[in-house]
């Protein structure tokens, strides 16, 4: 039986999901979807270019069909140019997911982010805790720790061991 759960309330536990689209991909059903579930919608747009007019559609119907929680995934440089265009319905987004880029000036992107909307919730990937160290150097409000076992840009340790490390070093969440 089911003995071990007696006395446990598993109906009370919350968990947040991040549902992000597949990268290079212009359809954000999903991020729609997500959001309209009571969860995270992440648009990737770190490869796809912000004036694009496909990139441009496809934020403007997010903005507009997203119900609760979303947010674009982007390069820092995107970032800044998203701050300059004063767009009404990003100012209204909840998350935005930085995605470090040697060189970038991080700090920079997430000042940007802050100025277009004070609401915004600033999170950083990072790969390790130099990485880290320089998201908590700009700002940012949450680690989203990347590792060798997600796609992309990684580092050398596992998701289990960077979260480990950087909840230990860091003064700031970590997803």
């Amino acid at each position: 039986g089911a003995d071990w759960l007696d006395g446990m309330n598993t109906t009370n536990r919350v968990f947040q999901i991040w549902a992000a689209n597949v990268p290079n991909s212009l359809d954000c059903g999903v991020p729609i979807a997500a959001s309209r579930a009571g969860h995270t919608g992440l648009f990737d747009i770190e490869y796809s270019e912000l004036d694009d007019p496909g990139t441009q559609r496809a934020i403007g119907k997010l903005g507009r069909q997203a119900r609760g929680s979303w947010g674009l995934r982007l390069r820092p440089a995107q970032a800044m140019a998203l701050a300059e265009t004063a767009d009404a319905r990003l100012a209204e987004m909840p998350v935005a997911v930085l995605v470090p880029v040697p060189g970038a000036d991080l700090a920079a992107a997430v000042m940007a982010l802050r100025e277009m909307s004070a609401a915004i919730s600033v999170a950083v990937e990072v790969r390790d805790a130099e990485e880290a160290r320089a998201a908590e150097a700009a700002r940012a409000d949450l680690l989203v720790a990347k590792g060798h076992e997600a796609g992309g840009t990684v580092g050398d340790e596992t998701a289990l061991l960077l979260v480990h490390g950087l909840g230990a070093t860091s003064g700031l969440p970590v997803l």
